[in-house]
């Protein structure tokens, strides 16, 4: 069981998981029920509803606040999602594709003027899969392809989705920094999305998330239905002296890229896409990483394009290999 719960949200989520390394193949399979809370915080929502508006505080990672643009139409927002989800790893024999898997979800979601709406939906991964490139490089590629339909006042609204990561690590120096053992690497990762009409907008809402550029607030992009991310790092490792030299810690730096380019959804539009629908994003910036009792630290200082200079702090580890 996992239980989550956001610092606004007036209830948490949850997700109730049963996993086996059984069921005829070597991969397993997971069968979970989820109840999931999905609104957008009240001072967001405030945002929104104005259409174009800045904060004096980011939520997400204590930047400077940029611009947040929705359809003025669409005031009905989500409130939550609950359904089933059964998953496959490794459905395809390891002969034919050494790494894959699949999953089916069948969920409800209702918006907090009470509408309802069936969502069911199949999905597909491939990946990743790793070679080894001349000079100690490597390269990596993940896809993955979903279709379904939603099902709302006895209409059926077919989409597809699908999405493909490309990412490249190659070493800058052919032998160790002569102040540590680890090496300095450049590291990029380009990542194109596209779905067709009717995602369904906790979808679209999802994939403005994971398509932010480092420097903007996680709901800047709004709801989009395509795009295309790139980042490109380079991670310089360094070792921290510490009590009087007696300890060596290892950090990094990271001096990094960010760019995207996409196709804002728009509710209730007849699909295709005009010019004023696309937009894009870029920034610039430094980050130090470093693991403190095992839990990895992020601290990055910004700049986008449009001027704005932010500095915010997470956790997690950068991608590798």
């Amino acid at each position: 069981m996992m239980v989550r719960r956001g610092a606004k949200d007036p209830e948490p989520s949850v997700t109730l998981r049963f996993s086996d390394d059984k069921f005829g193949m070597t991969g397993g399979y997971d069968a979970e029920i989820f109840s999931d809370y999905i609104a957008i915080d009240e001072e967001e929502k405030e945002v929104e509803k104005h259409g174009e508006a800045e904060r004096d505080v980011d939520d997400s990672n204590g930047v400077s606040p940029v611009p947040i643009v929705t359809n003025d139409k669409d005031d009905d927002s989500l409130l939550c999602r609950q359904g089933i989800k059964f998953s496959l790893r490794g459905p395809i024999p390891t002969e034919i594709m050494y790494q894959s898997s699949a999953s089916t979800v069948i969920e409800r979601t209702s918006t907090r003027k009470g509408k309802h709406e069936t969502i069911g939906s199949a999905t597909l991964g491939l990946g990743p899969f790793i070679r080894n490139l001349p000079l100690g490089a490597r390269t990596s590629l993940t896809t993955s392809v979903t279709s379904g339909a939603r099902v709302g006042d006895k209409s059926l609204f077919p989409y597809s989705s699908g999405s493909a990561t490309s990412r490249q690590m190659f070493p800058l120096f052919t032998e160790a920094v002569s102040t540590t053992s680890q090496q300095v690497n450049l590291a990029l990762q380009h990542t194109f999305m596209a779905a067709t009409n009717n995602l369904p907008r906790h979808e679209a809402n999802a994939a403005g998330f994971s398509s932010r550029v480092r420097g903007y607030s996680g709901g800047s992009n709004g709801p989009i239905d395509s795009s295309i991310v790139g980042s490109a790092e380079v991670r310089v490792p360094v070792i921290i002296p510490f009590q009087k030299e007696s300890v060596q810690q290892d950090g990094s730096l990271v001096f990094f890229g960010d760019w995207m380019c996409a196709h804002r959804q728009n509710a209730g539009g007849a699909g295709g896409f005009a010019q004023d629908d696309m937009f894009g994003k870029s920034s610039i910036g430094i980050g130090f990483r470093k693991s403190c009792q095992g839990i990895p630290l992020k601290f990055d200082v910004t700049l986008t394009k449009d001027g704005k200079v932010g500095t915010f702090a997470s956790l997690g580890r950068d991608w590798t290999f």
